[in-house]
């Protein structure tokens, strides 16, 4: 159920494109590509501390366009990254709940910045931890993987830690974000997502831009 703080996303597509960039070649095809698309975009941010791996900076993005952006920071201090990303007029910053933060400081900054806040947990984090933020914070992310790379299969209590963030928070926004395909994308919907983040299927095999259209034809809008 979407509220007011999330009305900018109203308009986008349920399906939003994800960015794990290395290059800033790579960053502007994925770039252009969500832009065509859904004028949306999910853009991973790695420190290589939070979790394996690595990302182009924000410092190296450039100028943003798109009508939505959210940063998902993959991060130990993500308070740190939060003007810069309002620089590159990043829409919500999302950070993990597992991360480092002083969640007062992380909203007192966030509404200084006109930034919108989401909250991403991992899959092995009890679902119960959320409470106090969920308290402050209207879009959930549920992590269907392991952060930090691309290519996984979406683990199997996905949809069981989905129904139950659906009935605890009904009133919240939840997105998934991993492991996201044709098998899948239509159940995550019926167990109570209302947006999906999508990467592997989109960019491994055959045109993105036919298999966007593909899971959107069946991921439809709650």
């Amino acid at each position: 159920m979407l509220d007011e703080s999330n009305k900018l996303m109203i308009s986008s597509s349920p399906v939003i494109p994800a960015c794990l960039a290395r290059t800033a070649e790579d960053f502007s095809r994925r770039l252009k590509f969500a832009e065509d698309v859904s004028n949306s975009i999910h853009i991973d941010v790695v420190d290589g501390e939070f979790c394996s791996g690595e990302s182009l900076s924000v410092q190296q993005w450039g100028k943003l366009s798109l009508n939505y952006v959210e940063a998902h920071l993959m991060v130990s201090e993500p308070i740190k990254y939060l003007e810069a990303l309002k620089q590159h007029q990043v829409t919500r910053a999302i950070f993990h709940l597992e991360s480092n933060f002083d969640l007062d400081q992380m909203l007192s900054l966030a509404r200084s910045l006109d930034l919108l806040l989401g909250v991403a947990i991992n899959p092995d984090t009890d679902l119960n931890k959320l409470k106090a933020v969920a308290e402050s914070v209207n879009y959930i992310q549920l992590m269907g993987v392991y952060p930090g790379k691309t290519g996984q299969q979406q683990l199997s209590q996905t949809d069981d830690s989905l129904r139950f963030l659906r009935s605890t928070y009904n009133r919240k926004t939840l997105t998934v974000d991993g492991g996201v395909n044709l098998d899948n994308a239509s159940r995550l919907r019926d167990s109570g997502a209302d947006f999906i983040v999508a990467s592997s299927f989109l960019y491994d095999k055959g045109d993105w831009h036919e298999n966007y259209q593909k899971l959107v034809s069946v991921f439809k809008p709650r």
